[in-house]
């Protein structure tokens, strides 16, 4: 799991762009009347987010009940504890909903889903201190003190699950892009790669292996660092050849695939090898780096010289 804080003072970033702290505007005395409280309402809380979020209802996995009520709880007893000491740390709480929001993105769920659980439990959480202010006496103004806090606590809960939830998606979209760079190597090895190794890694790197493919090699532009054109669609297998952003086009003989990648690389000087079966995916690779070589130094018609919209 990816830890929240690398900073040695984390408390201060957790709060960064927050202008108010509504906490410190209540009285420390008043986390007394609140804390003997939490037990009782742990339950409710839980049980109110399962019903009203069926997507975590789950009779039948006991482990992600004790998660979920692991998260509320530590939700509650810091809440309670920023009212007692506005300057105690969040590092532990913030931990807790990073890893929530981090578990979700790997599971595949939805963030919009963490989010209304999240909301619904801080409004059955301010329901209940409504409730039990009123029946101690206290003032409207300790209340309406008591809700702003409630709603900024639930900001901050919900910045950190954003996180977590985000850096997962970052790390599994690089651990993709790792696996298919594998795919290009082993399409493009020379001898060819055992094909079972091929489907494999074709199945891991969710790319579906076509009937024909075509290797298009780009010259780089000054500056570039090797990187090929931005935005490419997620059909193209990308990676470097010698230096050089190279491409595997699937079913390259499809109607209008030659135009679009044309349209796609305009401005960009490149050759493409001719359609092959898979297995020989590494000879169209050689004839896109022979064609490249005698292509000329500016980007050819269509946006790619050296025949990018024209196989070789």
């Amino acid at each position: 799991m990816a830890t929240a804080y690398e900073d040695p003072h984390p408390a201060t970033s957790v709060l960064d762009g927050l202008t108010e702290e509504p906490w410190r505007e209540i009285p420390p005395e008043e986390a007394r009347w609140m804390r003997p409280n939490l037990p009782d309402l742990l339950g409710p809380m839980v049980r109110g987010v399962l019903r009203h979020v069926p997507e975590y209802d789950r009779p039948g996995d006991r482990a992600y009940s004790r998660v979920a009520e692991a998260a509320v709880a530590h939700a509650m007893e810091h809440f309670v504890r920023m009212i007692a000491d506005p300057d105690a740390s969040w590092k532990e709480v913030y931990q807790v909903f990073f890893d929530v929001g981090y578990g979700e993105a790997v599971e595949g769920r939805s963030l919009e889903h963490l989010q209304n659980a999240m909301r619904i439990g801080s409004r059955l959480a301010w329901r209940h201190l409504a409730v039990e202010a009123e029946r101690l006496g206290r003032p409207r103004t300790l209340i309406s003190l008591l809700a702003e806090a409630n709603f900024a606590y639930l900001d901050v809960l919900a910045s950190a699950a954003a996180h977590g939830y985000s850096r997962a998606r970052e790390k599994a979209a690089g651990e993709r892009e790792q696996r298919r760079g594998r795919l290009l190597t082993l399409l493009l090895s020379d001898p060819p790669a055992p094909p079972e190794a091929v489907r494999e890694q074709s199945a891991r790197a969710g790319w579906p292996l076509p009937r024909r493919m075509a290797v298009l090699v780009l010259r780089p532009r000054p500056g570039s660092g090797g990187e090929g054109p931005a935005g490419l669609p997620p059909s193209l297998l990308t990676g470097l050849d010698h230096g050089r952003p190279c491409l595997i086009v699937p079913d390259p003989d499809g109607p209008g695939r030659m135009e679009e990648l044309a349209a796609t690389l305009a401005g960009w000087t490149g050759a493409i090898g001719p359609s092959v079966p898979v297995d020989r995916a590494g000879t169209s690779l050689l004839w896109a780096r022979r064609a490249l070589e005698l292509a000329p130094a500016g980007p050819g018609p269509g946006g790619a010289g050296g025949g990018a919209g024209n196989r070789t």
